[in-house]
């Protein structure tokens, strides 16, 4: 408190207020001056950082900390940042944190400052960085940089089209991390051999609560592959396969795993070209089912019959996990 009073008094260096303004716009300046309650989430897009975003952090940092503090998000689209300013970014932010970046220029030379900064083990709680075409390398060298980490719950890297020697990269990490309980891995060309990977580190893994794998092509042994962990995982509570091909082969299998499953509660299989014949099996596999509340099969061929078994089940399990 002393501190922040001398830092006060003191005041920051000339002309800095005014440069900043006019790089970021005086509302938020002001907001930060000002400290603001209501500041709690920064928006960026399409801005190229010169250095002056770390200058920014630094005048948040020295002279208005309770207000930087109450910030937990800061969202970049389709962003340029200097090294600089990749490393202020995570070493400011607070714990339980929350960076997204979309649509970044993720090159050769900034990605190895960027996995530099995650793996410094950043308070950060939540990563998101879709559609940045990390491909393969990139994919590997993010899900590297937090095999050690302690803080991190959320991963997000949808749309980076990271393939299946991501996937190899993404069963290892999920085989030593130890915090991530949420993997969103959607739209990454994954077939069958990639995600088997991942699910073969699923069997064993005891951290992961929800993983959303919708756009994979995964197709029937995708499936297999996702009923084996189903058999063996008790922590993964939903998983998210919208448009992953699995066909009836897959929906079979998944069946038989969901009836002797009982800490599933969300199950998402909208428009997997899934017959009457594989969703009257899953239908009575629900049947026999404690845990699923939310069990998605639009855009299949679901019958009256069918569709009557789900609801009644649905119903059922939804008054024993919420009550009456």
């Amino acid at each position: 408190e002393v501190v922040n009073k001398v830092r006060h008094a003191v005041g920051p260096p000339d002309g800095l207020v005014k440069r900043l303004s006019e790089s970021f716009g005086g509302p938020l300046v002001t907001a930060i001056e000002t400290e603001d309650p209501r500041l709690t989430t920064v928006e960026w897009t399409m801005k190229e950082f010169k250095g002056n975003l770390e200058e920014f952090l630094f005048f948040g940092a020295q002279f208005h900390k309770p207000a930087m503090e109450r910030i937990t998000t800061y969202c970049l689209r389709q962003c340029t940042l200097e090294p600089a300013d990749y490393a202020s970014l995570f070493q400011s932010m607070a714990r339980g944190s929350r960076v997204e970046l979309w649509s970044m220029p993720l090159s050769a030379k900034e990605l190895p400052i960027l996995t530099r900064a995650i793996k410094a083990n950043s308070p950060v709680a939540a990563l998101v960085l879709d559609t940045n075409e990390l491909w393969p390398d990139g994919g590997r060298a993010i899900a590297e940089s937090l095999t050690s980490n302690t803080h991190l719950d959320t991963l997000e890297i949808r749309s980076n089209k990271i393939g299946k020697e991501g996937a190899t990269a993404l069963a290892d990490l999920l085989r030593a991390n130890r915090t991530i309980t949420a993997l969103d891995i959607r739209d990454n060309h994954f077939g069958a051999e990639a995600i088997e990977l991942v699910c073969e580190a699923l069997r064993t893994n005891s951290t992961l609560t929800h993983l959303d794998l919708r756009g994979n092509q995964i197709g029937p042994k995708g499936g297999a592959a996702i009923a084996r962990v189903l058999r063996a995982n008790r922590t993964l509570k939903q998983i998210d396969l919208l448009e992953c091909e699995i066909g009836d082969e897959g929906a079979f299998e998944i069946a038989e795993a969901i009836k002797g499953n009982q800490t599933l509660t969300s199950i998402d299989l909208f428009y997997n070209g899934i017959s009457a014949a594989g969703v009257s099996a899953l239908a009575r596999a629900l049947d026999k089912n404690e845990s699923i509340v939310n069990f998605d099969l639009k855009c299949n061929e679901v019958d009256d019959v069918a569709e009557a078994t789900m609801n009644k089940a649905l119903l059922r399990n939804s008054s024993k996990v919420y009550g009456d």
